[in-house]
């Protein structure tokens, strides 16, 4: 008797997702994939530089590196208090677009560490004063300064200020410093601002490269309300940019009102990033990834998401990667015998090294079930 499968199916929703996030035809530039995408994962550094590069027609990590170095795509808080990259023209409106309820929904965390507006005032100033003129200087030198000013950094104060002051848009995360994370003075850094865009502006733009979606999931990526979601929505479908495409497991959904080519079954193997836009993108993640294998993926759930094993756009499995400046090893773990194809996992594989322009040298396979 047949049984069913373990996974979720290769469904048309699936396969259009698979084409709205380039990743059946990539886009030429990071800077292209990241305009597409309107903001992309990156808590994570190593693993969304990654992400990035699996979109581009020829992918490519250095590429993505160089990118930041000239500060077309940068990395700030610009939804529900994660980091993403972004374009640089776009960092402001978007940093705006959700300062004040992220902000709001902080605040008593802010009272917890007794930082007043007295004290973000004085970190701000103490701040400038380190980074005018172009500096880009590492989290543990500011945090010196601070503390050599009397602010107290310790306790998560540090970090709470730093992410505050970005959020007012008064920095932002700048190219790294071989391991360490940098900030900038983000008047300085980014290029004049781009008029100010709205809701309907970012849900469009997560429609066109994340649809087909709910109004739950465009509520939940860009940290708003669903009632806010719905209204821009509806006013993005009014400008002629997004469709509504049907309905799914009593979900109405969404897409660009484009109608891109639709990838066929048997799409093959492929190795997402960790937190790529793809898994994590979805307040609903059930289409492409079983209930039953979420811990796989997020072990205990705490809320880090491991690479994972697509094959035809569900996951089957996680990976790894050991990269040094000579070679890179590549170990992958499929929650199922015959989930995903030897000569798939390692074409995916090779595509890995060839992206970090080192040669593959040990690609290990384990099934767990």
């Amino acid at each position: 008797m047949a049984t069913s499968s373990p996974f979720p199916p290769s469904t048309p929703l699936v396969r259009e997702r698979l084409v709205r996030h380039r990743l059946t035809s990539g886009l030429a530039t990071p800077l292209d994939v990241v305009r597409h995408l309107g903001a992309v994962q990156a808590q994570d550094y190593g693993q969304s530089l990654w992400a990035i590069a699996t979109r581009m027609t020829t992918p490519d990590v250095p590429a993505v590196v160089a990118a930041i170095e000239r500060g077309e795509i940068v990395r700030t808080w610009p939804m529900r208090g994660t980091i993403h990259w972004m374009p640089a023209e776009d960092a402001a409106w978007m940093v705006a677009l959700s300062a004040e309820r992220t902000l709001h929904a902080a605040r008593a965390r802010r009272e917890a560490l007794s930082i007043d507006d007295a004290v973000l005032a004085h970190a701000d100033d103490v701040l400038t004063d380190a980074l005018r003129g172009g500096k880009r200087m590492p989290r543990p030198e500011l945090v010196a300064r601070w503390e050599s000013a009397g602010i107290t950094t310790t306790g998560g104060r540090g970090y709470h200020l730093l992410w505050t002051l970005a959020h007012r848009g008064r920095i932002i995360i700048g190219p790294m410093a071989g391991k360490q994370q940098t900030f900038v003075l983000a008047a300085e850094f980014l290029p004049s601002a781009a008029a100010g865009e709205g809701r309907a502006e970012l849900a469009a733009r997560y429609l066109a490269s994340h649809g087909p979606a709910s109004a739950a999931d465009v509520a939940w990526w860009t940290g708003t309300t669903l009632t806010a979601s719905r209204a821009a929505i509806g006013a993005a479908a009014d400008s002629g940019r997004v469709r509504r495409c049907g309905e799914y497991e009593d979900r109405d959904l969404w897409t660009g009102s484009d109608t891109p080519p639709v990838a066929v079954a048997g799409d093959g193997v492929r190795f997402l990033a960790g937190f790529d836009e793809y898994t994590l993108g979805y307040k609903v993640r059930d289409d492409v990834l079983a209930p039953a294998h979420f811990t796989r993926v997020v072990p205990g759930s705490n809320g880090v998401f491991q690479g994972t094993v697509h094959s035809d756009g569900v996951i089957v499995g996680t990976w790894r990667r050991a990269l040094s400046a000579k070679a890179v090893d590549v170990g992958v773990e499929l929650f199922h015998a015959r989930s995903a194809s030897a000569r798939g996992v390692r074409h995916a594989a090779m595509a890995v090294a060839d992206a970090y322009r080192v040669p593959l040298r040990d690609l290990s396979v384990t099934t767990v079930a």
